[in-house]
């Protein structure tokens, strides 16, 4: 697999999948979600004759939806920038963090696939066929006295809080992934409370 075949890979699943876009049966009025955002859902909970509790309810389960998506594109983003410096193991664990996510919101079990996991398959057999030999050279990394200590303490923080942000994402999916938490996940439905 070429760095080409993990673009490709990517550029195919990129904003495919930005919220609810299975069929639901939400809340006492069995709401059908499947296409709509959490903006939607809030202005029907305000429209006279709605069952303005679901649509508050399926307001807020749709934004998680939607913050679910935005993490996965997010970490399949990570996952092509360590791919392009060469850091396929990086790259892996960004891609399967991104399929996680994914999973976590009851989508793949709903829609019967993923959008992420070609992706991650590619990185996956790019990981298999890398060697040291087969590496690209290293980009010398800039150093704080080449470009100044404030800027590199800044992408240093930077690196620093988003680490702490996968940290906390990662705990979040462990949870998610527990056995107890998968039989209340398949009793409530996708992501519901």
């Amino acid at each position: 697999m070429s760095l080409e075949d993990i673009r490709r890979a990517y550029e195919k699943a990129t904003k495919r999948w930005t919220g609810c876009d299975w069929p639901t049966r939400f809340g006492k009025a069995g709401l059908n979600l499947c296409g709509l955002t959490s903006s939607i859902a809030a202005e029907k909970a305000n429209q006279p004759g709605e069952p303005r509790d679901d649509w508050l309810a399926a307001r807020h389960w749709l934004s998680q939806i939607e913050q679910c998506a935005d993490r996965a594109e997010m970490q399949a983003a990570l996952a092509l920038a360590a791919a392009n410096a060469g850091d396929f193991p990086t790259a892996l664990q960004h891609a399967e963090s991104a399929c996680a996510i994914e999973r976590a919101t009851g989508r793949v079990d709903a829609v019967g696939s993923s959008v992420w996991a070609e992706f991650r398959q590619t990185i996956a057999a790019a990981c298999r066929e890398c060697t040291p030999s087969s590496l690209p050279p290293l980009t010398p990394i800039p150093t704080a006295a080449s470009v100044g200590t404030a800027p590199a303490l800044a992408v240093a923080a930077e690196l620093r809080a988003l680490a702490r942000r996968l940290e906390d994402l990662a705990r979040r999916l462990e949870t998610l992934a527990s056995p107890s938490s998968s039989e209340a996940r398949s009793a409530a439905g996708p992501l519901q409370q």
